[in-house]
């Protein structure tokens, strides 16, 4: 027997061409992967729905839900009395403290005004 005629190449082997695919296949396959992906995601956005979202805590000093007061709380604060023209951040500037946490603290909401005998709190120094 001839050691040429043992094998027999296809003609793609003989042109050192590899496998072929067809429009359909390369569809099925890619359908496939998007369909993968697709449950993936929406796995993920059902786990994130079902989740509890945090709600961020104000992190500054005395700054406390109103409903827990607390005696030692007031021993950290002195209580100030707006006077006549003093703005929140002139106050601040006086004390020390930066306007945004005297508005924290005191659970003041834009645009920040203040009336004449209004009691603040501000951390003692």
């Amino acid at each position: 027997m001839n050691p040429k005629n043992k094998f027999q190449l296809s003609h793609k082997m003989k042109l050192g061409v590899g496998r072929a695919y067809t429009n359909g296949q390369i569809m099925k396959y890619s359908s496939f992967g998007f369909l993968a992906i697709a449950a993936i995601l929406g796995v993920n956005a059902i786990r994130l729905y079902v989740q509890q979202p945090v709600v961020a805590q104000p992190q500054v000093l005395g700054a406390t839900d109103r409903s827990q007061t607390s005696a030692s709380a007031d021993d950290q604060f002195i209580e100030y009395t707006v006077q006549k023209g003093e703005t929140l951040f002139a106050i601040a500037q006086t004390h020390n403290i930066s306007w945004t946490t005297l508005a924290t603290l005191n659970n003041l909401e834009p645009p920040f005004t203040l009336k004449l005998n209004q009691k603040l709190k501000i951390p003692k120094q």
